[in-house]
């Protein structure tokens, strides 16, 4: 969870319906698996 603070949009969350949230939440987990892929394997 630690991982999601630097994304503001999860830690505060702003929106009202709950399908919006997981959207960038599924989107905040992607950046941050490209970001580690990035770093280790290329």
């Amino acid at each position: 969870m630690a991982w999601f603070a630097r994304f503001r949009r999860i830690s505060m969350r702003y929106e009202r319906g709950l399908h919006i949230f997981a959207a960038f939440h599924h989107l905040a987990a992607a950046l941050i698996t490209l970001r580690f892929v990035e770093r280790w394997f290329c």
